[in-house]
């Protein structure tokens, strides 16, 4: 699949038990399959339960996106190959994509309360979470942005927390690896 895109962003799959036993492990391992593999991401199965090893291997420098939902690695565990989502486990995919929501919107308060900036909600987590709810059923700007070969406004969102926290020494990886991804399908979205 490299080979018939000009610009394609190569995730790597994390093999099972390369990453959940230990975590100084899957740092090592990570950078092992992306300097071996030519991979521009790793890819981890799991959620909230993961979210250690992914912050791990992003402050390695090393770009992570999660897979949450259907886990092919542990789908004994599941009742096997199904749709995941519609019982129970619907409450966990959601957990999972809160999660990792919350991670992102940690760190820009961080970075606000550095620079001391008040931010105009007591609890910017649950206004980010009412947004995202009120807006679910929309096409999102990225998206249209992509969709027209326009550059996005992650810079201007994302890429400024970065940018600041990096100024004020507060890491900020869950926003680092939101930017590169969205900026690898930037790159890519001519050819899709």
């Amino acid at each position: 699949m490299a080979r018939g895109a000009q610009h394609p962003l190569l995730v790597g799959d994390m093999p099972f038990m390369s990453y959940q036993a230990d975590v100084k492990e899957a740092v090592h391992n990570a950078g092992r399959f992306l300097k071996e593999g030519n991979m521009d991401v790793v890819k981890l199965e799991g959620g909230a339960n993961m979210a250690p090893v992914a912050k791990a291997i992003v402050d390695a420098g090393i770009p992570v996106m999660g897979h949450v939902g259907l886990t092919p690695q542990t789908v004994s565990k599941l009742g096997g190959f199904k749709g995941q989502g519609k019982d129970a486990a619907a409450q966990q995919v959601i957990d999972d994509a809160l999660a990792m929501m919350a991670a992102a919107v940690s760190e820009a308060v961080d970075v606000a309360q550095a620079k001391g900036i008040t931010l105009p909600y007591d609890n910017p987590q649950a206004r980010v979470e009412e947004v995202a709810t009120a807006t679910g059923s929309n096409r999102s700007s990225m998206l249209s942005d992509v969709s027209r070969g326009a550059p996005t406004e992650i810079d201007v969102i994302n890429g400024a927390i970065v940018r600041e926290g990096a100024k004020l020494g507060i890491p900020s990886p869950v926003n680092q690896t939101l930017v590169w991804l969205v900026k690898a399908i930037e790159a890519t979205c001519s050819e899709r």
